[in-house]
């Protein structure tokens, strides 16, 4: 949750995620934030979000879907 402040204080907002005016952590601490509000799985969410993501630009296998992207 305080990554997620601290995205905030840096000016990154859903709305510029969404327009794709940021990094994988920023979406990351977006969603690690709402989850923790609203008492969501955060990092399985999280994990499946960037690990599609990464699938579908071709950086990781199909397997990232349900582990996540690889470790940088």
């Amino acid at each position: 949750a305080q990554q997620a402040v601290q995205s905030a204080q840096e000016g990154k907002s859903a709305k510029d995620i969404a327009e794709g005016g940021s990094d994988d952590k920023d979406l990351k601490n977006m969603i690690m934030g709402a989850g923790f509000a609203f008492g969501l799985p955060g990092k399985l969410i999280s994990d499946i979000t960037l690990g599609t993501k990464a699938w579908l630009e071709g950086d990781a296998g199909p397997e990232a879907v349900l582990q996540g992207p690889p470790r940088k």
